[in-house]
């Protein structure tokens, strides 16, 4: 098997990072990968708590043994989420031909990295396949198949290849400019979750997301991802202390510890799809209130 290396992006976080690190050890195939840490520096104007929190960050990634190989990216300025990543992936992707990504807040089974790297190997040579997410909501149904592709991206424990990425479009103006009306509404999933206006709220400067860029990139090149239909990793942080979260459990899941990696036929499935659609609207209307709330009170 090849291991693909393991890039890890973390910031001011650190028992959230602790816990992800723990998980990762527990997978037995890394003790075969390099992994890369990159670590951000505090913004203009952070105060005496947030630079703590970003210094303990780094020393316990100097400090946690963990990979064949360790290398520790720090930067003294902000860059943001997005640029952190996408400057390191590039950066990975340019001496290797494939990368796993984690962020500070993933907690990945145990057969996370098997499935990850036998993904990569399997499906490296099918030009429709750009992306490969370990993540996937809570669909409440026991008669999916285990793998599914799927047209939107999941982010929350991922992995890509280099001739994939290499045409990642960084520019939210030139994606917008290529939908139209059916286009718009396939990308959002028959109106169940408005990633187009994640779009142009990123084009505004209203948010900073890589991962709104990456899916509109892939959907539409026509690109497919490959997805469990039951989630292998789970996302620890959306408990209010992100930087891009509010409090929710909307995308609370029943992890799986392992998955098997089989070849499926190379097209969007369509039952899994709806099921997405159909979870999205619920988690719509339930998130109502709670965003309100954060709006009104902030994180609580």
């Amino acid at each position: 098997m090849t291991f693909a290396p393991i890039a890890l992006f973390v910031y001011n976080r650190p028992d959230h990072t602790l816990k992800t690190l723990e998980a990762l050890k527990a997978n037995p195939e890394v003790a075969h990968s390099e992994i890369f840490i990159f670590a951000d520096g505090p913004k203009a104007g952070a105060d005496e708590k947030t630079k703590l929190a970003i210094q303990s960050t780094k020393a316990l990634v100097m400090d946690f043994e963990i990979g064949a190989r360790k290398e520790l990216i720090f930067s003294d300025q902000n860059k943001g989420l997005a640029n952190s990543i996408i400057e390191g992936v590039s950066r990975i992707l340019k001496s290797h031909g494939r990368i796993i990504v984690l962020e500070d807040d993933i907690v990945v089974a145990p057969g996370f990295l098997k499935f990850m790297n036998e993904a990569l190997e399997l499906y490296q040579n099918e030009d429709k396949v750009w992306h490969i997410g370990a993540y996937m909501p809570d669909l409440k149904r026991n008669d999916l198949p285990p793998l599914a592709l799927v047209q939107q991206m999941q982010c929350w424990g991922w992995a890509t290849w280099a001739n994939r990425w290499e045409q990642f479009n960084p520019s939210s103006a030139d994606l917008l400019s290529k939908f139209d009306g059916r286009l718009k509404k396939q990308f959002d999933y028959e109106g169940s979750f408005n990633f187009h206006r994640m779009l142009r709220n990123q084009l505004a400067g209203k948010r900073d997301s890589w991962a709104i860029r990456w899916y509109a990139t892939i959907f539409l090149a026509g690109g497919l991802c490959l997805n469990p239909s039951r989630s292998i990793t789970e996302n620890i942080g959306q408990d209010g202390s992100g930087q891009h979260s509010f409090r929710t459990t909307n995308y609370d899941v029943d992890r799986l510890d392992r998955l098997a990696v089989e070849k499926i036929p190379l097209e969007e499935n369509k039952e899994v799809r709806q099921a997405m659609v159909k979870y999205y609207w619920k988690a719509k209307l339930k998130a109502i209130p709670q965003y309100i709330m954060y709006l009104l009170f902030g994180r609580r």
